[in-house]
C-alpha cells in the first residue's frame, strides 16, 4: 500500500510537471521514445514503466534520479520499497 500511495505521488508530480512545461502526452513520448498510450497509462496508474523508462521520463522533466545512479545498493532499495 505504501509503495502505492508513493508511485501515484510520483505520477501526479510528472504529470504535473509535464503540463507545467507545456508538454502534451504526444510531445513527451517522443522525447521518451514511448508509444502516447502507453505514457497515458502510466500516467493514469494503469501500468508502471520500467525503471530505465522512468528515468528517462524524470530526466526529460528536468529531474535527477532519486539516489546515485552508480549506487545498486540504492537502486535494490528504491525497487524493493516501490514494489512492496
Amino acid at each position: 500500500m505504501r509503495a502505492e500511495i508513493a508511485w501515484e505521488h510520483e505520477v501526479a508530480r510528472l504529470r504535473s510537471l509535464r503540463k507545467a512545461q507545456g508538454l502534451t502526452q504526444m510531445g513527451l513520448a517522443e522525447l521518451l521514445e514511448c508509444s502516447q498510450a502507453g505514457l497515458y497509462e502510466w500516467e493514469v496508474g494503469k501500468r508502471q514503466p520500467r525503471i530505465t523508462t522512468w528515468l528517462r521520463w524524470r530526466e526529460a522533466l528536468g529531474l535527477q534520479a532519486p539516489w546515485d545512479t552508480s549506487n545498486t545498493d540504492q537502486q535494490q532499495c528504491w525497487r524493493k520499497s516501490m514494489s512492496t
